[in-house]
């Protein structure tokens, strides 16, 4: 974030919004905020979208303590720490596809399933066996799930801590694939593309 100016957009609904000082927040964290004004030239979703990214990065660097300083009117702030996946839209074939920029962490052993899920796992209509698994954070959340068997590791590890990567998830319908809810990650998914 240092490299760049960075900034969390905000949309002036009410002149008063305008009265927040915004300068210690940028003193403090590097992140100033970017007005758009009233005619916003992207929507509410877009800005949150944005935000979260720029809000993981600061979770990342600073941990939670940025969240008693940023203004309350920023998109995506009240929403900031909650769960990802519990609202997926499946298609057709019961598989959610999920692309998202997230904040790398590591990469390690993929959690292993057992019994009745075991079996199932290993033949959901995913890449092949997993082995590995990456641990990522997106909306102030730490996940943990499977990399695809083929997905270069050795591409993937050069990441720093902390950079900022798209990822690829497929999850799989518990309903339709029959998984329990112990299987980790739940729901299911297999990241199946990692842009860095």
């Amino acid at each position: 974030m240092e490299s760049r100016r960075s900034f969390i957009f905000i949309a002036r609904r009410y002149r008063s919004s305008s009265l927040y000082r915004t300068g210690k927040f940028q003193e403090k964290y590097g992140v100033d905020y970017e007005d758009l004004g009233c005619m916003a030239y992207c929507s509410e979703h877009q800005m949150k979208i944005y935000n979260t990214v720029i809000m993981d990065c600061l979770t990342a660097k600073y941990g939670n303590k940025w969240i008693e300083d940023v203004r309350k009117d920023v998109p995506g702030v009240a929403e900031y720490g909650k769960g990802l996946f519990k609202s997926l839209t499946y298609a057709n074939d019961s598989i959610s596809t999920v692309t998202i920029s997230v904040v790398f962490q590591s990469i390690g052993k993929a959690v292993e399933t057992r019994g009745k899920d075991s079996t199932i796992i290993d033949r959901l209509p995913c890449c092949g066996k997993y082995h590995s698994s990456m641990e990522f954070l997106y909306n102030g959340i730490s996940y943990y799930i499977p990399l695809c068997e083929y997905l270069d590791l050795d591409r993937i590890v050069t990441s720093n801590n902390g950079q900022l990567v798209e990822i690829q998830i497929q999850f799989y319908n518990p309903k339709v694939y029959k998984y329990s809810k112990n299987t980790i990650p739940y729901p299911f998914g297999v990241i199946r593309q990692v842009v860095t």
